[in-house]
């Protein structure tokens, strides 16, 4: 009986050691704590291909997401993730994180990816994934196609 008065006891000690807050520990303890965390958005998806054939364990993943509005000027990479593969097979997921401030929502930005061992591209999308603004999801999965095989080249 004493037990169990005493563990009642240290719970509700331990309860209201929990509760027990002052007016000076709810203060920054500097003007940089004060600072909200800027918060980061993410894209995710997956990248897949509908051939039935295995990777080979040294291919990467290239995934990137860009401001493609300017029809008359280069792309702009906002982020980018390259994932070693390591043996791992479709469908591999992505996480592309960025700086919503960087963000306009008048832009039209787009996912792509593309799959390579080393020099050599395997696999790219051929598709528009737009992303982000203008009611477009933040979660897209990217159907690559296989492109012509070429041979290594000879030094």
């Amino acid at each position: 009986m004493q037990r169990r008065w005493l563990c009642v006891l240290v719970l509700a000690g331990a309860t209201l050691v929990g509760c027990n807050t002052t007016q000076e520990s709810t203060k920054p303890a500097t003007q940089e704590a004060a600072k909200p965390i800027p918060s980061l958005g993410v894209v995710t998806g997956t990248v897949t291909y509908l051939q039935r054939i295995a990777l080979p364990p040294q291919a990467s993943v290239l995934v990137k997401l860009e401001d493609v509005s300017l029809q008359d000027a280069p792309v702009k990479l906002i982020s980018e993730q390259r994932i070693e593969l390591g043996g791992k097979q479709v469908p591999i997921p992505f996480e592309l994180r960025y700086d919503p401030a960087k963000i306009d929502p008048k832009h039209a930005y787009n996912v792509s990816a593309r799959i390579v061992l080393g020099d050599q591209l395997l696999f790219t999308s051929d598709t528009a994934h737009r992303v982000i603004t203008n009611n477009n999801p933040s979660s897209v999965e990217i159907i690559v196609q296989q492109t012509p095989m070429t041979p290594p080249k000879s030094s």
